[in-house]
């Protein structure tokens, strides 16, 4: 059985600051939404407009995630109040409540690579090359294509449908002025704790490799093109493009539906708006948004109405 008191030892044993306000003997049996409370779990508010309104009428021993104190609850209903209670909440349900995957590689998998570490897992009708290393703790779902020179790091994620190294669209004229595609010999460099989703395609670098750096983030449906390289704790939301040899830099966040121009760098902290055209280079701290992308403010800062430079 898992208490209050459980939740608040593993917080503080995680060092986040926090206050209890009821009793930590209340049991916990899971984590739901706060716009559908049950009882015996734990949830969070985003803020206090949504706290308002969220029924506890049909149930009892709550415990809430909250950012402030003072806040008007009924009885039965306790708060953990801290900094960062999203962050909080989601450590909460991981370590409680979310059942870990099991370690196994499919029959149904075709692995040619023998550099696998520890507590790997490989889903059905995937593919690994023999040129291929995979860290310890990796998760690779079904139907995943790996078919280049790659390293993945330790605890990466890969869901279904990836494909990661195949040749990109990186062409040039000969002589006689004919398009020929540029022979790819690069790989892929991921790194660890790197998050993956559906049907994204990596591709391989036609020289060096392709970098994707440690705690990045990639949605559904994403194209990383060959020589890109995107540091860490970046965030691509579905449907993002990055063209080939872009940088992306620390803490960049790239909306649903943008692109980037080739060979262009995007600063470190900054915003790519929902389908924009980055088209020139993004300067550190900034968030750009429109087609093409124009600067419209610093990033952590109200709008101020600017219309901005164009990118």
């Amino acid at each position: 059985m898992i208490t209050i008191g459980d939740i608040v030892i593993f917080l503080r044993d995680r060092g986040y600051q926090h206050i209890l306000i009821g009793d930590d003997r209340i049991r916990i049996e899971g984590y739901c939404q706060l716009s559908n409370l049950k009882s015996h779990h734990v949830s969070w508010a985003k803020n206090e407009d949504r706290l308002r309104a969220a029924s506890f009428a049909q149930c009892k021993d709550v415990l809430i995630i909250t950012g402030k104190e003072g806040h008007e609850l009924p009885a039965g209903v306790c708060q953990i109040v801290c900094e960062k209670p999203k962050s909080v909440f989601f450590s909460i349900a991981d370590h409680f409540f979310v059942e870990k995957p099991t370690h196994v590689i499919s029959p149904y998998a075709i692995v040619e690579s023998e550099s696998l570490g520890r507590n790997v897992s490989i889903g059905h009708y995937s593919f690994i090359s023999r040129d291929v290393v995979i860290e310890d703790g990796v998760v690779i779902g079904h139907h995943v294509t790996i078919e280049c020179p790659a390293r993945i790091g330790e605890g990466t994620t890969i869901e279904s449908g990836v494909t990661i190294g195949s040749d990109d669209l990186n062409c040039y004229q000969d002589e006689q002025g004919v398009l020929r595609r540029a022979p790819h010999t690069g790989g892929v460099a991921i790194g660890r704790y790197v998050y993956i989703g559906a049907n994204t395609t990596i591709a391989r670098g036609t020289i060096g490799d392709t970098v994707i750096e440690d705690h990045v983030n990639i949605g559904n449906l994403c194209l990383i093109a060959h020589n890109a390289h995107i540091q860490k704790h970046a965030m691509l939301t579905a449907m993002a493009c990055v063209a080939g040899s872009c940088i992306l830099e620390e803490h960049v966040y790239v909306a649903p539906g943008a692109i980037t121009m080739n060979q262009k760098t995007i600063g470190k902290n900054s915003f790519i708006g929902m389908g924009a055209v980055v088209i020139d280079h993004v300067p550190e701290g900034k968030v750009v948004a429109g087609v093409p992308a124009k600067i419209i403010r610093d990033n952590g800062q109200a709008a101020k109405g600017e219309t901005g430079d164009s990118v």
